[in-house]
Parts: C-alpha cells; structure tokens; sequence
C-alpha cells in the first residue's frame, strides 16, 4: 500500500507497517508492543544497521 510505512523496531527488529495517517499516535510495535518511536538515537549493530537500510522506509542518519 502506497500510505503505509514499513519500520523497524529499535527493540525486537521486526518489521512493521504503519499507515502514514496512524503515525502521529504513537504506534506499537506489532511483535514486542514497545514504541516505534523512542525520541532518542538508538545504536546499531552491523546486524541490525543492515535490516534499517534495507527495509526501513524512514530516513537513517550515520554519526
């Protein structure tokens, strides 16, 4: 679907999808029920730095 986002959870890695028009509510995670949103940077292994790239809609920042 075109108004969905797919995001990667910061805590179990999972993939979900978010309708764009859900985001502004503070989504769960589908798997682990944890926000997909923390409001802080979250650190990434190279395991995970690639399931970001690679299948997370949002935009990645690399300090």
């Amino acid at each position: 679907m075109k108004n969905d986002l797919h995001l990667v959870c910061p805590h179990c890695q999972s993939i979900n999808r978010v309708p764009t028009a859900k985001l502004s509510e503070h989504p769960n995670c589908g798997r682990c029920q944890q926000p997909l949103f923390t409001g802080e940077p979250i650190e990434l292994t190279t395991a995970t730095f690639s399931r970001h790239v690679e299948r997370s809609d949002l935009p990645l920042l690399v300090d």
